[in-house]
């Protein structure tokens, strides 16, 4: 039935007079490939799914354990408690990158959808690192000083 269809496609192409009657297999190999469905491999896909999840959960919670850990963070941590830093917002963001650039890559090969998620969840966290030390608070009367040098 596939190959009749392909037939009358070939049969209905324009083609130059001395390709009139040439047929289809002079000029392509048509091969008939069937593909699993979705049915069949359900299971395996479930599967792939729930280890993603796994996975891309256990190096977001590495990353967030390096970060509490990272010694740049430490010494900004410190730093920002005794009194203004110098580019303060770029140090972070630095520590910050270097730590969502390091779960992108261990879960680069991880479902898509999951791997987002799971990189959403990791910033979040993060967030909550600064709310949890009081960063806005810290980083407020830091603004106030520098304002008021000026």
């Amino acid at each position: 039935m596939l190959r009749g269809d392909i037939q009358k496609i070939w049969d209905s192409v324009q083609k130059s007079l001395e390709h009139i009657n040439t047929p289809l297999s002079e000029f392509f190999n048509v091969e008939v490939v069937a593909l699993s469905s979705f049915e069949e491999k359900e299971e395996q896909f479930k599967e792939q799914v729930m280890i993603a999840i796994v996975r891309c959960e256990e190096i977001a919670n590495a990353k967030i354990d390096s970060f509490l850990n990272n010694e740049e963070w430490c010494h900004l941590e410190e730093a920002v408690q005794n009194g203004i830093v110098p580019d303060f917002a770029k140090k972070l963001s630095s520590i910050l990158e270097n730590c969502l650039i390091g779960y992108d890559k261990e879960a680069l090969y991880f479902d898509d959808s999951v791997r987002t998620l799971k990189r959403q969840q990791l910033e979040s966290k993060l967030f909550q690192v600064f709310s949890q030390k009081k960063f806005y608070e810290l980083i407020s009367y830091q603004y106030l000083v520098w304002i008021s040098i000026l």
